[in-house]
């Protein structure tokens, strides 16, 4: 923009000092304007600030007392290092109470695993043992019963596999016919025979089947019971477990760690301070890896460079100095700097010279076509 502008102004004055004379003014045109763009031909040149390559106001993600701070602006750190520290005496608490309901809602869950209806399991047992002792007549029944449904199956069975054979002769297909029939007779034969034996038991003032059947429905009930306390002791184990994992997470998230390694360059908080999540508390920037970022490169000048070309910065308070570097990035979305169109441009410097600090304005000078 500034450059348009100096451009404009020396046209302007030309035909100002002209306007008396026409050919003055052409004269003045045609020797003025090409020296001017001339002095910009070959480069590219733009306004920038110098800043860390990374840098970051780092917070704590829940909020509390600061009891420890571990660093001081102009410290060194590595990632992983300590930078402060939250009370964590209340969580501590909390945590030895949800540990403590694990371990109840754990012996309840094992508790269930070895109850499982045991009276419901007897009650069955004995009524189906009465039957077997009480009532012979009805077990022999049943086993009766159990041979000819098998029977009566495989019955079932061979003449449907004869009605496909149509090749056979029909005499033949007759024959499984009349073995299903008989098959069938004698299971309606042994159903009736086992009726009987528990009718014959019924007249004696001994219904073994009714109490069989009692003691059945009674075991189901309890067996679903069960597997529904067990579904309950699961669930509130699990819930107990996810607090236990809540409050360690939160016990973590009370200390401050370094995301990567860089320079201190601010500390906000001191001993006894409360924090509320997000609060900036600690500044960290890699000064020792310092950039060039330019403010107002306009659209028109950034499709002539790309990344990876080389660069010049002048530092103004430090104009004794052209430091040499490359651009390392161009950023992808637009800004708007005082009513421009700019896209911010990062250059690396290849060395940082002694006085040079975060915040320092530049002037970026890139050969360009």
């Amino acid at each position: 923009m500034k450059k348009w502008m100096v451009l404009c102004l020396g046209l302007i004055g030309l035909m100002l000092a002209g306007c008396g004379s026409s050919v003055g003014a052409v004269a003045a045109t045609e020797t003025t304007v090409p020296v001017v763009a001339a002095a910009d031909a070959g480069k590219v040149i733009a306004e920038a600030v110098i800043e860390p390559a990374q840098w970051q106001a780092v917070s704590f993600a829940s909020g509390g007392k600061v009891v420890a701070v571990q660093v001081e602006p102009g410290d060194d750190v590595v990632e992983g290092d300590v930078l402060a520290r939250l009370d964590t005496t209340l969580l501590e608490l909390a945590l030895v109470e949800a540990q403590a309901n694990v371990a109840f809602q754990q012996s309840v869950l094992a508790e269930l695993a070895v109850t499982k209806p045991a009276t419901e399991t007897a009650s069955l047992a004995l009524a189906q043992a009465r039957v077997q002792s009480a009532a012979p007549d009805i077990a022999a029944a049943r086993a009766q019963l159990a041979q000819a449904e098998i029977t009566l199956n495989n019955a079932r069975d061979e003449y449907r596999k004869s009605q496909d054979r149509h090749w056979e002769e029909e005499w033949v297909r007759d024959q499984y016919a009349e073995v299903l029939q008989r098959a069938e007779l004698a299971y309606q034969a042994a159903q009736a025979q086992l009726n009987k034996a528990y009718q014959a038991q019924s007249a004696h003032g001994y219904d073994v089947q009714r109490q069989e059947q009692e003691a059945a429905l009674s075991y189901t009930q309890a067996l679903a019971h069960w597997e529904q306390q067990q579904i309950q002791a699961q669930a509130r184990l699990e819930q107990a477990q996810v607090a236990v994992a809540r409050i360690q997470a939160q016990i973590v998230e009370a200390t401050l760690y370094a995301p990567f390694a860089g320079t201190i360059s601010e500390a906000a908080v001191k001993v006894g301070d409360t924090v509320t999540p997000g609060q900036p508390v600690i500044t960290l920037a890699t000064l020792g890896q310092l950039r060039a970022r330019t403010k107002d490169l306009t659209e028109l000048d950034v499709v002539r460079i790309a990344e990876g070309q080389a660069a010049t910065i002048v530092v103004e308070a430090l104009p004794d100095l052209k430091l040499p570097g490359r651009i390392v990035r161009i950023e992808l979305q637009a800004e708007d700097y005082r009513g421009d169109t700019v896209y911010p441009v990062s250059i690396a410097l290849d060395d940082v010279p002694a006085g040079l600090r975060w915040g320092m304005t530049a002037l970026v000078e890139i050969e360009a076509p």
